[in-house]
């Protein structure tokens, strides 16, 4: 049986006793976040040093099974709380975003790229905290004008993500913005018969016509009229998208037909759960694999992982996006 070891580090100091770690991850929110649960007391005696934490503290998690050789970093950020009770002490953390929370100069631009905009967020934090971040950005679009006022880098990233619904995430000190489903960090791959747990299967497999699905999707055009377009059927679910940075038909129909591409598909949709290993990341590609019927097999993109780890055991929680093969 595998013994499970951990290694975190939070400023100076080495996380050895704790009660649990929660990670939650996901390409759809700004931040990943981290939950280190831990005793106040040991023995009756209080522990020194949470007295010693400092909100701010870099954090570095690292969880795996038997040796350090097989530790694998999960989590990296800084300390946003600590709160102490009754029952014990837990750490919020987040990730890289948090440096993000650094205001901005007043200013109203005109025309300018999302990756401008980013430019600006990221000079802000360097010029902060002296540090080097780079931008990947593969959404190309433009603001007529853009005003910041009272907001802070974060502020700006959000009102991005909220108006044109990019994913925007940080990895390896990057600033990604990217399309729904776009890139590849790695695979990992899972078999129904080995490495995936009974009790933590929530996956439907459909075949493409039972998943119905009407998408609509408006926008102004120059003149400032409505336009609408739309693709798919009725009789099932419907998604609705506006997009203020469009002003063609042309590309209305191609945003709402790669809509409808993601979420109409034979394959499976939902989460399952597994355990440490495999690695498995957002924006990875997880290929599962059923021996008993094969035409079931395929790779799907990871839109979100949930990791859950205590001295008593680690599960890893995979939630699918579109299905890529």
């Amino acid at each position: 049986m595998l013994k499970l070891i951990h290694n975190i580090r939070i400023g100076n100091i080495h996380i050895r006793r704790l009660d649990k770690v929660e990670i939650r991850k996901s390409v759809e929110n700004l931040c990943d976040t981290a939950t280190i649960s831990m005793p106040a007391t040991v023995y009756n005696r209080p522990l020194s040093d949470i007295k010693q934490l400092k909100v701010g503290d870099s954090v570095h998690i690292q969880l795996g099974y038997d040796r350090d050789e097989n530790l694998k970093t999960e989590f990296k950020g800084y300390l946003k709380s600590v709160q102490t009770t009754s029952e014990g002490v837990k750490i919020e953390c987040e990730d890289d975003i948090y440096l993000f929370r650094v205001p901005m100069n007043d200013e109203e631009i005109k025309s300018p790229t999302v990756e401008q905009l980013l430019k600006k967020c990221i000079d802000a934090v360097a010029k902060v905290y002296n540090i080097t971040l780079s931008i990947d950005c593969k959404y190309d679009f433009s603001y007529d004008k853009f005003t910041i006022h009272k907001a802070t880098a974060y502020d700006i990233l959000k009102k991005i993500q909220e108006e044109a619904k990019p994913n925007i995430f940080i990895k390896d000190r990057t600033l990604c913005v990217y399309p729904q489903f776009y890139g590849e960090f790695g695979r990992a791959k899972y078999d129904f018969s080995k490495n995936i747990e009974t009790d933590g299967f929530d996956l439907i497999y459909k075949n493409k016509e039972d998943r119905k699905l009407l998408v609509e999707v408006t926008a102004k055009d120059k003149s400032g009229e409505e336009i609408k377009e739309t693709a798919g059927e009725q009789g099932g679910d419907k998604i609705t998208k506006k997009l203020p940075f469009v002003s063609d038909l042309k590309s209305l129909r191609y945003y709402a037909q790669e809509i409808l591409k993601s979420n109409v598909y034979t394959g499976y949709e939902g989460s399952f759960t597994g355990w440490l290993i495999p690695f498995c990341d957002t924006g990875y590609e997880a290929e599962l694999i059923d021996p008993e019927d094969t035409d079931k097999n395929g790779v799907y993109y990871v839109t979100a992982v949930d990791i859950e780890y205590s001295p008593s055991g680690g599960k890893r929680k995979i939630s699918l996006g579109k299905k890529l093969s």
